[in-house]
């Protein structure tokens, strides 16, 4: 009696697992594989059209709807150098990397400054100057000022172009660049003056030799 009663509970719970079973078959609808692997296929080719189409509007150009992620990004041009564009480094207008004028900084020649007096001297007649030599280097400026305190005189140095009248009473000051190595007189000009004693040298020595000359010994007539 209780062996009927449980084939009876066994039959029931089969019929209700079937009717289940096929319940959920006719939910799904459930296809072969193959067939599904087909639609699967179909749907996907539908899909690269659409992509194609959206890519490509049949005449080989790039088509970009507004509003969609895709961006085309422009290659620099060739030769092109960093920092040109947009007032990069280096770009003259206050870039960081504009470059500086270098200061240029003139050597100023060393400056030598003499007095001396020009005159004609005491009875009898002997005109002269205080300095009978004066001596420099080679590339100085050279000023020379000169005090006439009696007679009439100038100043003569001829290798150097100078000449200069100086009345008496006043200072006149003559200046030159000593660019060249050597022995050389200076001079009254008046007539007679040379010869009565009123003359000089000028010693212009090459410091780069050790104080020496690349001139012969100036002559004097």
């Amino acid at each position: 009696m209780e062996n009927n009663k449980l084939y009876r509970a066994l039959a029931i719970v089969g019929l209700v697992l079937g009717l289940a079973i096929l319940a959920s078959l006719w939910y799904f609808r459930l296809t072969p594989p193959e067939e599904a692997q087909k639609q699967a296929d179909e749907a996907l080719g539908e899909e690269k059209t659409e992509a194609e189409a959206i890519i490509d509007d049949g005449d080989g150009e790039s088509v970009l709807e507004e509003g969609e992620g895709l961006t085309e990004e422009t290659p620099p041009d060739e030769g092109s150098l960093p920092g040109e564009a947009g007032g990069g480094v280096g770009e003259e207008g206050g870039g960081e990397g504009a470059v500086e004028e270098e200061e240029v900084v003139e050597e100023v020649a060393p400056i030598k400054h003499f007095s001396l007096i020009s005159s004609s001297g005491s009875f009898p007649f002997k005109p002269q100057f205080s300095l009978k030599e004066i001596t420099v280097n080679k590339g100085d400026k050279v000023k020379i000022s000169i005090n006439v305190t009696s007679g009439s005189h100038n100043f003569k140095l001829d290798e150097f172009g100078v000449f200069a009248d100086t009345p008496t009473g006043k200072v006149t000051t003559v200046e030159f660049i000593a660019d060249k190595a050597g022995e050389f007189i200076f001079y009254c000009n008046m007539p007679g003056h040379r010869a009565a004693g009123q003359w000089g040298t000028l010693k212009v020595v090459n410091p780069l030799l050790g104080g020496g000359m690349e001139a012969p010994k100036a002559v004097v007539n």
